[in-house]
């Protein structure tokens, strides 16, 4: 009963991901052996995981991409595109943010149109 009360006020709070990882550890028996510590910071890595993931699917939705699920393992390294792949890896990984530089896109027609 306890337990019913505490997934309700969960979703009441719309704490819904941490809510349904709650359910799944009251039903695994591999999380009886874990500390409530552990159990605790698995239900809020859940929840934020899942708040992360909406901002970030609503932020690109919001941005309008022309492609929206490109992605960096996807790009066409053929030759004839002259693409450094060591370089374009750099670049996702963003160090240059945390470093203050800027980044300049130039022949965009040339990304377009292969």
């Amino acid at each position: 009963m306890l337990n019913e009360n505490t997934l309700s006020k969960l979703y009441e709070m719309r704490l819904n991901s941490m809510a349904q990882s709650f359910r799944d550890q009251m039903t695994d028996t591999a999380y009886v052996s874990m500390q409530f510590e552990e159990r605790f910071g698995l239900l809020v890595d859940s929840e934020w995981n899942k708040r992360r993931t909406n901002r970030l699917k609503l932020l690109i939705k919001k941005a309008e991409y022309a492609y929206p699920q490109a992605c960096i393992e996807d790009i066409n390294y053929a030759p004839e595109r002259h693409l450094d792949k060591g370089q374009i890896t750099r670049l996702s990984l963003c160090g240059y943010i945390q470093d203050c530089n800027n980044v300049g896109v130039t022949q965009w027609q040339d990304f377009v149109n292969q």
